[in-house]
């Protein structure tokens, strides 16, 4: 079993972690996956066919580095600059910058 793969079920996950752990990964008390510095990826067992939450179990917030996407349409990474924000279209190497205006509340 590939231990970088994200499981079905947390089953699976305990599984894993009991049987085949070397200490790569920690559930803690409160339910947090903790991995270790050399523990690896997360990855699902399929490419494009697993969600990461659903319409009615979400995710609250999302804490990333850049922020790669991909699918048959297009192929991008969002890179935080100092002042702005950085689009480029992985398939070209363009790059355009995000023009933000300063909302303010009434």
């Amino acid at each position: 079993m590939d231990s970088r793969r994200l499981f079905n079920d947390i089953n699976s996950l305990k599984a894993l972690v009991s049987s085949e752990s070397n200490g790569n990964v920690t559930i803690d008390s409160k339910g947090n996956i903790i991995l270790s510095p050399d523990g690896g990826d997360i990855l699902p067992d399929v490419d494009n066919v697993r969600d990461f939450g659903s319409p009615s179990k979400r995710w609250r917030n999302i804490y990333t580095g850049d922020l790669h996407l991909k699918n048959e349409r297009g192929d991008w990474t969002i890179v935080e600059e100092k002042e702005c924000l950085c689009v480029i279209n992985n398939a070209t190497g363009k790059k355009y910058k995000m023009v933000l205006q300063e909302y303010e509340e009434e």
